[in-house]
């Protein structure tokens, strides 16, 4: 009945360090496989190196008892096979925690992974869009300017229109007309004296020219323009100061 007891406690502390993933071999420095003898060599070399008078203060009672029951659990052979039994289903359940935790650890990385691309191109597509809107911003200033251009320029255009040419402008009309008509003059005077050469007919005396603006043949050229022009200065100077006299009217 004793030895029965022994064996059932023996069973027990077996599934006990089994359960706690204690290594027994490990502990007396021997190989799975490892004798009786070589257990019991085993046991005596981490005896006397754990002994407390060997190592006095560092005496460790909980390491020195559990080489005690290595040498008993792996010495007997009901309670070696159930310790050898639970350790190989402790292992096989370490080896399936792993095998989860990698696999979580791999379905977790995935996730981060997938989590960041997901995020770069939430990044990449919130970017283009600002660039999307950056662009409209800047087609529709150019649209601004744009017509704001277009506005000045028909602005100045009606305002030009309304006060009619410059005096400038006029001048250089009448210049190129006067000109052009001279030139005509010039070349039909000239056809007319080739004709009567041809004829054998006296050269006829050159009438003065004259311009419709003014009829006096003493006046040159230049002095007829510049009478012209002095006409419509006088004009203009006029308008000037009857649309100054207005608008100090209006202002009164």
């Amino acid at each position: 009945m004793s030895e029965q007891r022994n064996i059932n406690e023996l069973l027990a502390l077996a599934k006990d360090y089994a359960t706690k993933e204690i290594d027994l071999y490990d502990l007396l420095a021997v190989a799975t496989d490892a004798s009786d003898k070589e257990i019991h060599r085993g046991w005596r070399r981490q005896n006397l190196l754990h002994h407390p008078d060997k190592t006095r203060e560092a005496f460790d009672p909980v390491i020195y008892e559990r080489i005690g029951h290595a040498k008993d659990i792996l010495m007997e052979p009901a309670a070696r096979q159930a310790y050898d039994s639970a350790m190989g289903a402790a292992a096989r359940k370490k080896a399936e925690r792993e095998r989860m935790d990698r696999e979580k650890r791999r379905y977790i990385d995935e996730l981060e992974a997938a989590e960041k691309m997901a995020k770069l191109k939430k990044e990449e597509e919130a970017e283009k869009l600002r660039e999307l809107d950056r662009e409209r911003e800047r087609l529709r200033q150019e649209g601004i300017k744009k017509r704001e251009q277009e506005d000045r320029e028909w602005k100045e255009r009606m305002e030009k229109e309304r006060m009619g040419p410059s005096l400038d402008e006029q001048e250089a009309e009448i210049l190129a007309k006067m000109a052009a008509k001279a030139q005509r003059r010039a070349e039909k005077a000239q056809k007319k004296a080739d004709k009567a050469a041809a004829k054998g007919v006296e050269k006829p005396t050159p009438k003065v020219a004259s311009y419709y603006y003014s009829t006096d043949p003493s006046l040159s050229y230049e002095e007829k323009v510049a009478g012209v022009m002095a006409k419509l200065r006088a004009r203009q100077k006029e308008r000037d100061e009857r649309k100054q006299a207005q608008a100090d009217a209006i202002m009164t």
